[in-house]
Order: C-alpha cells, then sequence, then structure tokens
C-alpha cells in the first residue's frame, strides 16, 4: 500500500505553476475516474436512502397527525359526559357537605333546646316570683 505522501505527490503539478496540460488532465483524470464512479454508486445510494428517508418521515408525520385528530375527537365526543360526571361528583360532594351541615346545625338545634329545657323551671319559677312580687308591692300600695 502506497503511503500517503506517495498517493499526494502524484497529483502535484510536475511543471511550474499554471495551467495544467492536457496530457496532465486526461492522466488525472483517468486515474480518478473509478473513484469518481465509485463515488458516483454511493451518491445514488445516499440519494435513495434519504429518499426513503424523506417518504418514511412524511408517513410516520400523517399517521402521528391523524392519530392526533383521532384523539382530539374522541376527546370531543367524550368531553359532555366528561362534564356531566364532574358535575355529578361536584353535587355529590355539595350535598354531603350540606348534609353534614344539616346534621350539624340540628344537633346545635336539639342542645339548645335541651339546654333550654333545664333552664325552663328556674326562668318559669323565677318569672312567677318577679309577679308575685310586683302582685304583692301592688297589693301593699292599697293598704296605705
Amino acid at each position: 500500500m502506497p503511503a500517503i505522501r506517495d498517493l499526494l505527490e502524484r497529483f502535484r503539478p510536475a511543471v511550474a505553476p499554471g495551467a495544467a496540460t492536457a496530457e496532465r488532465r486526461e492522466a488525472v483524470a483517468a486515474e480518478l475516474e473509478p473513484v469518481f464512479a465509485a463515488l458516483a454508486r454511493t451518491e445514488r445510494e445516499c440519494d435513495e436512502l434519504r429518499d426513503t428517508a424523506t417518504s418514511e418521515a412524511e408517513q410516520r408525520h400523517a399517521d402521528s397527525a391523524e392519530r392526533v385528530r383521532a384523539v382530539l375527537r374522541a376527546a370531543r365526543a367524550d368531553a359532555p359526559a366528561e362534564r356531566a360526571r364532574a358535575a355529578a361528583r361536584g353535587w355529590a360532594a355539595g350535598t354531603a357537605d350540606l348534609d353534614h351541615v344539616v346534621a350539624a346545625g340540628r344537633s346545635a338545634a336539639r342542645d339548645e333546646r335541651d339546654r333550654g329545657e333545664e333552664q325552663l323551671p328556674g326562668q318559669v319559677a323565677a318569672v312567677v316570683a318577679a309577679v308575685h312580687a310586683d302582685l304583692a308591692s301592688l297589693g301593699e300600695g292599697d293598704s296605705a
């Protein structure tokens, strides 16, 4: 295998700088023709791979866009039912809270009624005593 320097030396002009002679151009072209032919095949393969990849990417993009549209259609179709379920859950939670508040209010009212009933005899006795005292004071005023 030739060294890199030897390979590069073959492409250096042997004459003074300037335009290459026709003979030199033909020699270089003949020497490089197999390389460019091999590169042409590689370029065609690359172009084919790029075209295949582009086509596949476009197809995947189209498939993805269709899946997105399907998900959106399903979501839009499910939205009213989901709103109704959410409203029902909210209503149930509100009703449970209301039931709790009503139960707490009833319990507080029962406690107040019980406390009132406990205090009622004493209050009635106090009122009756006050009325008797007022009546007694009225009766004392008549005798004077």
